[in-house]
This record gives structure tokens, C-alpha cells and sequence, in this order.
């Protein structure tokens, strides 16, 4: 007679089967967990990054809970209970006030769906996070490198408004995601640093030091005129066939040359009645002169002292034509900065961004420190180090430039006579065969080979910028060329750091705002 296992089976089967959704309830239970407590983290992140931006708000407390609880309840079903059904039991947001440092902790209890089900297991699994954050933005030197041409005066479709007007806009954005609502963040400096043919680094006291000569525009005046003043802009340094155009040397280690327009008055002798003649009636002196392109010196007695097809183009003259604003050193206050960039004017002259992008540098560089520099003590940081209080982390070192990537060798042949109308003068002199210190191939290609030598000379700046670890992003207003894209994008720290094309003040905008946010990210400390 055989044994009936038929019931032994049956209670190993029940056991088994019991095991089984025992595991698998404690599977699913746990992945319940893990959802929430994954969203937990992301919301503490959140309160603690928004704590930190406002941390002198006194309805921090109040919107940190408000954004953590809108990200713990994102997508849970709409009317229903919290993610996974599981509730908040405690919210805790502390601020260090000498650190800056906020700190968020949160518990949370998911309901179990399956361990309830057996005796004497948790019907609940309490699950805490903790988030701790602070500003990166805090230990940031930034240096703000502007186009400031005649194309910036253009009108911008979108708005009515100038290009201008929707940089000063969007910088004032990009303020305002820096440093919120106060005037100062600890460890946070900004430089403005406006550029045409060249760049203007003040003229005080001590910048008249950093002259090479301390030569006057009556130095560069032909005939008559009144004495003019250094306006603080100065010329590229090539001189004794050093590179130093490319570089971040101080001026205490190779002075400048002060920058000053030449005087053509005088120089293009054709009258009026010769053989040869003016290129217009209406750019001749009354003295049968011919107009040049800059004569500031033309004397009093002469009844117009400009060439009306450049006046009419904003073609400023004398000797400090295409000089910009100054640069504004790196400093602690917002409200400078956007002083600085909202009273900023526009000349028509030519572009070098090069040159722009080297005053860049000079307000970042630790060569231009104390009394190499602008007088500060302490600024800027050395490369690669950390900064003073409230708590030390590594400077990091930026430069968004804003151009529309086109150098310009100004070329102004079209509207006066002569040879040496081939160029403006740029902080590398004439283009002429008299007057050409970069080498540069004269002839009917003598625009294309100047602009090609202007951009090798900018890419030469930028990765010497880069070797120091100075991160460069460009946004590009209303890039024309394939060509100026590419000078633009090789310039760039790479593809996160080139915002192509802002064509209308929103794109601007909307470009400035990236930067803004990916520059300011917040630094968790978990």
C-alpha cells in the first residue's frame, strides 16, 4: 500500500508559495521605498539650492518647503495622495549664518502594500534624506569681454530696441541669477571689459606708469589743431618682434604704447581745381584741401573738420578714435557692473576681439595683481588656489565674450583718395607699405589677409586662456559667416560653452540666461 504524500505536498507547496509572496512583497515594498526616497533626495536638493540662493530672504524657510514639497508631489496622480501614498512627517531647514551653508533633512513614511499583510511585519518604512548646499557662484571671477562697435547700435526687430539695449538687458539677467537681490555675495567678482580696435585700461596715475612713452597727441598732429589727452587706450604690443598681443604679461614687464589715432590732415594733397581731385566734391576743405579719414588736426580756419560720408557712418575722430569705455577691474558690486555696461557707448572703427578678449584676461590674471594691476591687494586669485572666507574652495576663472565673431581691419578706401587709405588706424598701425608691422600681404586681397592674421592672433589668445584653465564661453549675436561661427566655436571652452546665434534680443536673452545657470551652479555638500 503506498504512503499518500498528496497532503505533505500540499502544506510544502502552501510554505513555499507563502515564501514566495513574502519575497516578493518585500521586492516591491522596497522598490516603493526606493522611488520615494529618490524623490525625497531630489526635493531636499531642491529646498537646499533655492535656501542657499536666498539665504538672506526672510521667506527662505517658507519657499524652501514650498519647492520641496512641489517637487516631492510632481507627477502624483491629480487630486490624489503624495508619491506612493507616502506623507512627509518632518521637514528640517537649517542655515549656518557664518558659513552661508543650508542644510535640509527630511523624513519621509511609505505605507507598505504586501509586509502588512503578515504578522508582526512594519505597515510603514520611514525613509530621511539630508541636502546640503551653498552658492559656487561665491568663489567665481568673471569677466564680462563686450562688443561695443557701431553694429551694436543696430535695431533689433524683435524689440524696436538697439543690439545694445538687449545686451544690457540680458547682462542685467545674468546679474540677477549671480547674485539675487543683494549688492555683494561673498567671493564673487565681476570686470566689464568694452572693446573696439582695442581696449582702454583707464587714464590714471598709475596706468600713465604702465607707458612704454609718455608721448601727446601733438605728437601725432601734421599741421595746427588743439592738444588732445590720452583717453586710456593703448596699442598692441608687438614691438621688437615679441607675440605679447597674445599674452597676459603685466605692463610693469613690457610697458604699453599709448594709442593715438594719426592725424591725416594734409596727407592727401589732390585740390579741388588739379588734375587729380577729391574723391567727392563734398569731401574737400575750403581751402581745396582733400578730407582724410581723421583730421583732427585741420586748423581752425577750415570750415569743416570732418569727412561727411565717415561722420554719417559714426565714424568718431581725433586722436583717440576707436578707443572704448574703459574696463572696469574685477569688483564685488552689482550694481557697478551693471553702472558700467548701462552707460557703455558705441564707436565705428573696427574689431578686434582678440585684443578684447586679452583685457579679458588681464582682469583675471594674477600678473596684473596690486601694482602691476588696477591697485587691489588681493585680486585676482592666483590660478588654481582657493579663496579667502566664508569657506575655502578653488576660484574659478571666466570670460563670456559677446561678439558677432567678425574682426574688422576698418577699411575706408571707398571714401577718400590715396594709398594710404587702405586702412584705419588700428593698435597695429596702417596698413600700407610704409607702415605694416604684422608682415601682412598688401594687394587687392589685403582685407582678407588682415582679418586672417586678426583671427589666428584671437585663437592664439583664447588657448593661451585656456591653458591657464580660464573656461571662455561666446554667445554669438547674429553670426553672418560660417567662417565667423567657426573663429567663435574654436574660441569657446567647447560645445556647452557656444551659444550660436542670438539674432534677436529674446535669443540673447534666453542665451545669457544658460549661461548664467550653468555658471551658478550650486555645490551639494551631502
Amino acid at each position: 500500500m503506498r504512503n499518500d504524500r498528496r497532503g505533505s505536498v500540499l502544506i510544502i507547496f502552501a510554505l513555499t508559495l507563502s515564501t514566495l509572496i513574502l519575497f516578493s512583497g518585500v521586492a516591491i515594498d522596497l522598490a516603493r521605498v526606493y522611488i520615494v526616497r529618490s524623490r525625497l533626495q531630489t526635493s531636499t536638493d531642491a529646498a537646499a539650492l533655492l535656501g542657499a540662493r536666498e539665504e538672506e530672504n526672510t521667506q527662505m524657510q517658507s519657499d524652501a518647503t514650498a519647492i520641496f514639497m512641489t517637487n516631492f508631489n510632481s507627477n502624483a496622480p491629480v487630486g490624489g495622495a503624495n508619491l506612493m501614498d507616502a506623507t512627509v512627517s518632518n521637514i528640517s531647514i537649517q542655515l549656518d549664518q557664518k558659513s552661508g551653508v543650508v542644510t535640509v533633512a527630511a523624513t519621509a513614511s511609505v505605507p507598505t502594500t504586501f509586509l502588512r499583510m503578515f504578522p508582526g511585519l512594519p505597515t510603514s518604512i520611514p525613509v530621511t534624506t539630508t541636502s546640503t548646499s551653498q552658492a559656487n557662484s561665491s568663489n567665481l571671477e568673471l569677466a564680462l569681454v563686450l562688443d561695443t562697435t557701431a553694429s551694436m547700435t543696430f535695431t533689433d526687430p524683435s524689440t524696436g530696441g538697439t543690439k545694445l539695449q538687449a545686451l544690457q538687458k540680458a547682462v542685467a539677467d545674468l546679474m540677477n541669477v549671480l547674485y539675487g537681490d543683494k549688492d555683494t555675495v561673498p567671493n564673487l567678482w565681476v570686470s566689464v571689459v568694452p572693446f573696439i580696435t582695442t581696449i582702454n585700461v583707464g587714464n590714471g596715475a598709475m596706468q600713465t606708469a604702465w607707458l612704454k612713452q609718455q608721448k601727446s597727441a601733438n605728437d601725432y598732429r601734421h599741421n595746427g589743431g588743439t592738444q588732445y589727452s590720452w583717453s586710456g587706450c593703448v596699442e598692441a604690443r608687438i614691438d621688437g618682434g615679441s607675440n605679447d598681443d597674445e599674452t597676459e604679461i603685466s605692463p610693469i614687464d613690457h610697458p604699453f604704447m599709448p594709442f593715438y589715432a594719426d592725424d591725416t590732415y594734409g596727407l592727401y594733397t589732390y585740390k579741388k581745381n588739379s588734375s587729380s581731385s577729391c574723391s567727392s566734391s563734398k569731401t574737400v576743405y575750403s581751402n581745396g584741401i582733400c578730407m582724410g579719414d581723421n583730421d583732427w588736426g585741420a586748423p581752425a580756419s577750415v570750415n569743416i573738420k570732418q569727412n561727411p560720408a565717415l561722420f554719417a557712418a559714426g565714424l568718431q575722430f581725433g586722436p583717440n578714435r576707436g578707443c572704448p569705455a574703459s574696463i572696469l577691474p574685477l569688483t564685488a558690486s552689482k550694481s557697478s557692473v551693471l553702472n558700467k555696461v548701462n552707460a557703455l557707448p558705441t564707436y565705428y572703427s573696427g574689431t578686434v576681439i582678440g585684443l578684447g578678449l586679452q583685457g579679458g584676461w588681464f582682469t583675471l590674471s594674477p600678473q596684473w595683481r596690486a601694482a602691476s594691476g588696477w591697485g587691489d591687494t588681493t585680486l585676482p586669485h592666483d590660478y588654481y588656489t582657493s579663496s579667502s572666507s566664508p569657506v575655502s574652495l578653488p576660484v574659478t576663472k571666466i570670460a563670456v565674450l559677446v561678439s558677432d565673431g567678425e574682426n574688422v581691419w576698418g577699411y575706408v578706401s571707398s571714401v577718400i583718395p590715396g594709398s594710404l587709405g587702405q586702412s584705419l588706424y588700428m593698435p597695429y598701425g596702417r596698413l600700407s607699405s610704409e607702415n605694416n608691422p604684422l608682415h601682412i600681404p598688401l594687394g587687392k586681397n589685403v582685407v582678407s589677409n588682415a582679418v586672417n592674421e586678426l583671427n589666428d592672433r584671437m585663437i592664439n589668445v583664447c588657448s593661451n586662456m585656456k591653458e591657464k584653465n580660464i573656461k571662455i564661453y561666446v554667445v554669438g549675436l547674429g553670426v553672418s559667416s560660417n567662417k565667423a561661427r567657426n573663429l567663435l566655436q574654436t574660441c569657446s571652452s567647447g560645445a556647452d560653452y557656444y551659444y550660436i546665434e542670438s539674432p534677436t534680443a529674446a535669443d540673447l536673452d534666453a542665451a545669457f540666461l544658460k549661461v548664467a545657470h550653468q555658471i551658478s551652479q550650486l555645490r551639494l555638500v551631502r
